[in-house]
Order: C-alpha cells, then sequence, then structure tokens
C-alpha cells in the first residue's frame, strides 16, 4: 500500500510549529519505507545532492480531535460493533431501507459516458541518411514515450522586481552597470519546446561543449561558448584563479544585510532580502539588485543554491566587472542539457540562462512565425532583439516549421560584434576540437574588456545567414589592433588581488565539468 507525502520545502520556521514562505511538492512511498530510503526520495524529487547538502526533515502532526489531537475512528470507539449491530436490526432504519428498495424516496441519477483520452500526438523527427562516410546519429537513439518539460527558475521579471524594490534612481545607476543593456529585454518568457526540439534532433558529436542539431536543409547547426557570448555579450573567457581573496575578508555589504550568515546564503535568502527593500544607500541598492541579477538571471539556479561571500566581495569592490560570468552560466547551462531525458522524471531542470537557446534558434532561423516571437530592433547584444508572443508555442508547430520547413543556418558574427566582444578566435566558434577555457590553462587570447552598455546598443547591418565571414585579412587586423588597445587599457589588479601562496582561490576548477545548480564557484573558508 503507497501513501502520499506533502513536502513544504525552501521556507523558514518561524518557530517549532509555524512554517512560512514554502514551496510544495509532494511524493508518494511504500508504507513500509525506511527513513533513509524516505531521504533519499526526497532529495531525487527536489534535485538535493545529499552528499554535499544536510536534509533537515519535520513534521507536523494535524490536530483533528482537540481534546487527544489525533483522528478518530469507528473501529477506535470500544462499543462500536455493539452501536452498529443495533442500528443494522434498528426497526426504523428497515423501514427506510424498505422504502429504498420500492423506489419510493429513490432519485433517478444520470450516468455520464466515460470520456476518451485522447492519445498524444506521436512524436517523429527526420531520418538521417548513412550515405555518407561518416553517418550522423542522433544523441538520444529512442524518442522517450513519457513528456519532456522543463522548470526553469530564470527571473524574466526582473525589470518589474528593481522597480518595486530599488526605484527609478538605482535603476538609472544599474544601466551604467555591465548588465545595463539586459534592462533592454522586451517579454523573454522561456518556451520549453524549443528545447524539447534541439534535444531529439542533436547529433552525436566528441565535444560535450557543443550542440549540433540536425536540420532539414542538411544543416548542421551548431551551438557553443562563442555563440553564447554573441547572444549575450557576457564575457566567457577568464583565469578564475585571478579573483582570490584571503580568508577573513571583511565585506561590509554582506555583514549589513545578512548578519546572521558566515561564508555564504542560500538563494532563496538573497531574493527575501532583496525583495524587503530598506536601503542604507543607493549604492547598497545596486550592489544587491546586481547580486539579486547576476543569481536571479544569468545563473538561474533552485532556491537552496548557496551563494559564496566571494560574490559579494566582487560586487563591493567593483571586480565583479571582469569576471567571466559567460563562462559560468554556459557551463550550468550545457550541463543541465546532459543529464538523462530516458529516466522519466515530472519536471527536467534547466540552469544557467536557458532563454539563450531560444533566442539562438530565433537568428538561426530565416523566417519566423510571428505568432511565436517578432524580432523588434537590431542592436548587440541579440539576446535584446526579440519579443515573445506565444508563452506556450506547440512542440508539433516548432518541429514542422523551424525545424523542417525553415531554412536555419549558424550564426555569423559581424564586424560590430567582433569589435565589442573580442571573438579572437571567430574562425574556429564552430570547432568541436577546442574546449571550454579551463581555469588553471594560461589563456594566450586577450580577455575581452567590458565595454560601457552606451557602445554596446549600437544598431548593426546584419549579415545574411548564407553570407561567409570577414575576409582573413581584415580579421587579422582588426584582432591585432584590438589587441594593442586591450594592452593598454588592461587593468592593473594588482592592489586587489592577493599575491599570498596562503590564499584561497576562487576557481572552478572546484566544480565538475558540467557543474549542478548547487555548485559554488567560489568560497572563503
Amino acid at each position: 500500500m503507497n501513501t502520499s507525502i506533502l513536502m513544504r520545502y525552501s521556507g523558514i520556521w518561524v518557530n517549532e510549529l509555524q512554517y512560512e514562505n514554502y514551496k510544495i511538492d509532494g511524493i508518494v512511498v511504500g508504507d513500509s519505507i525506511s527513513f533513509s530510503n524516505l531521504k533519499a526520495a526526497i532529495a531525487a524529487e527536489l534535485d538535493i545532492d545529499v552528499s554535499r547538502k544536510e536534509i533537515e526533515i519535520r513534521y507536523i502532526v494535524e490536530v483533528m480531535d482537540p481534546s487527544i489531537n489525533r483522528r478518530i475512528y469507528d473501529s477506535d470507539d470500544d462499543n462500536w460493533k455493539e452501536n452498529r449491530k443495533k442500528s443494522l436490526h434498528d426497526p426504523m432504519n428497515l423501514q427506510k431501507d424498505s422504502n429504498k428498495d420500492h423506489g419510493e424516496t429513490s432519485k433517478v441519477v444520470k450516468i455520464q459516458p466515460k470520456r476518451k483520452k485522447e492519445a498524444a500526438n506521436t512524436v517523429v523527427r527526420p531520418t538521417l541518411s548513412r550515405a555518407s562516410i561518416l553517418p550522423l546519429k542522433y544523441k538520444i537513439k529512442k524518442i522517450p514515450t513519457h513528456p519532456i518539460r522543463f522548470a526553469v527558475n530564470f527571473n524574466n521579471n526582473f525589470l518589474k522586481d528593481f522597480e518595486k524594490y530599488v526605484g527609478d534612481n538605482v535603476i538609472q545607476m544599474f544601466k551604467d552597470t555591465i548588465f545595463g543593456p539586459f534592462l533592454d529585454i522586451s517579454k523573454c518568457n522561456f518556451q520549453g519546446q524549443i528545447t524539447k526540439c534541439l534535444l531529439l534532433l542533436e547529433l552525436e558529436q566528441s565535444n560535450p561543449n557543443m550542440l549540433h542539431i540536425r536540420n532539414s536543409n542538411g544543416c548542421v547547426l551548431k551551438f557553443g561558448i562563442d555563440d553564447f557570448a554573441l547572444l549575450t555579450g557576457l564575457k566567457v573567457r577568464g583565469n578564475t584563479n585571478d579573483f582570490k581573496y584571503p580568508e577573513q575578508t571583511n565585506c561590509m555589504l554582506f555583514k549589513k544585510y545578512f548578519p546572521g550568515a558566515v561564508n555564504s546564503v542560500t538563494k532563496h535568502q538573497l531574493v527575501q532580502r532583496f525583495k524587503m527593500g530598506n536601503w542604507e544607500s543607493n549604492q547598497d541598492a545596486l550592489q544587491m539588485s546586481i547580486l539579486f541579477f547576476i543569481h536571479t538571471f544569468v545563473l538561474a539556479s533552485i532556491d537552496n543554491t548557496a551563494i559564496s561571500i566571494v560574490d559579494f566581495l566582487m560586487v563591493e569592490d567593483g571586480r565583479y566587472q571582469h569576471f567571466p560570468w559567460g563562462q559560468l552560466s554556459f557551463s550550468k547551462l550545457i550541463g543541465s542539457l546532459r543529464q538523462d531525458f530516458d529516466v522519466s522524471k515530472k519536471l527536467y531542470r534547466l540552469y544557467g540562462m536557458p532563454y539563450a537557446l531560444n533566442v539562438w534558434i530565433y537568428e538561426c532561423a530565416s523566417n519566423l512565425n510571428s505568432e511565436i516571437v517578432v524580432r523588434e530592433r537590431n542592436v548587440i547584444p541579440r539576446i535584446c532583439n526579440w519579443r515573445v508572443l506565444s508563452e506556450k508555442a506547440k512542440f508539433e508547430m516548432l518541429m514542422s516549421t523551424i525545424f523542417q520547413k525553415n531554412a536555419c543556418s549558424n550564426i555569423v558574427p559581424t564586424a560590430e560584434e567582433i569589435e565589442a566582444f573580442d571573438i579572437a578566435q571567430v574562425e574556429h566558434a564552430h570547432s568541436t576540437s577546442i574546449p571550454l577555457v579551463q581555469p588553471n590553462e594560461q589563456d594566450d587570447l586577450d580577455d575581452f574588456s567590458t565595454r560601457p552598455p552606451e557602445q554596446l546598443l549600437r544598431t548593426y547591418s546584419r549579415v545574411s545567414d548564407t553570407s561567409p565571414p570577414p575576409p582573413p585579412k581584415r580579421r587579422k587586423k582588426s584582432i591585432i589592433q584590438k589587441k594593442k588597445v586591450s594592452e593598454q587599457k588592461q587593468p592593473d589588479q594588482s592592489n586587489v588581488s592577493p599575491t599570498s601562496d596562503d590564499d584561497v582561490h576562487v576557481s572552478m576548477s572546484s566544480l565538475p565539468q558540467h557543474s549542478n545548480a548547487d555548485d559554488v564557484h567560489g568560497s572563503v573558508p
């Protein structure tokens, strides 16, 4: 026999009996389940890594009878059997039953025919040709029979949150930060069925940090970290070991708004504190807005994800402007796309910035249904150009229009984008042999410095989807010139970056190749 358990999680215990600001989920377990297996079932449902996090379980017995604090059943009454026997032989009850038999008090009940469940549409995908020397193969061999639905935790209403909790003055200050261009994003609802199409059309290849998508016109669409940089404008190259702080580094922002915390807070705590407002200064409001935006949009994750004090230190001293947030966001996104989709789940969680996948397909498609999405302008980064109209576009429509009837091609960076984003190896943007930049590697490429928002949001003349990239000589000349400028404007971080051998390194090396949402990209012991 099974038992349904209602779970309330990610909330706050006000006292021993009062639990507030929680989320609700549920599981079904057997009556004989052990406590350890119960914890494992809860962890699996909530995507919690029990090897790194401890689950605290409390329960409340719902009070049904105030006198004895438990439910009362007929079988618990000592006189129940005797009373039931008397009731069966009561003449009054016998008379009532007799009347029912003769139909004196019976009612006519119309039985509605059971509605037949509509059969789900059969999911089909194009057959791959095996005539070539290296035949193409789908990564997911067999189309899953269970539904594939996605849960995303990214905040597409961050501008409304800014207006409500920090005000116009702080929003104007936010526009001058590296994340300022994102304030110009139009309605950006995530269309999860696009991701389903991508997964079912993904091809086998050797680089786990790339997506190869089969299109009906014979083109293989390729999505990698350089494409992510073109779409978002975020920095994707850099050595995260450069961002380190000594032990016991004092962070006034952290102590001021999280006085009880030690070295980290959860995303839920950050969001709740941000929505409380009551800032001591506009500068504090700006810095908390930056952290709120990073962890609800750029690094979208579940509520119990730990946020290190290192993030607060970087925002407080301004070094966050040089941190490769795009590298971290892309790593989380591509990692969440590598989960096993053959295992049936109610929802598959995506992390990082999953909306970038939608924008990538919009840019690759030569023609889009205006009922799905419309291009409103031509600026960089490209994520600011689109307005989503159909929040729940159907899988069948997307598969038949964008991926079968539509001619798609890989996106090509313009000269303006090469100059703004310093894509030094643009000719290898879709090479499967180039891995993600590792933190321990010596990066011979110049890190593209963050440009002011007014330089990012310049209109550009988009090249056609089939046009080749700029001539090699012209591109090489552009890179050499930009490298000289970068050498002149390279910020001196010697005063803020400690060099002692005992310093704690804020490094991506502590992360697995495809990190989970619970991973912390920096920590101070």
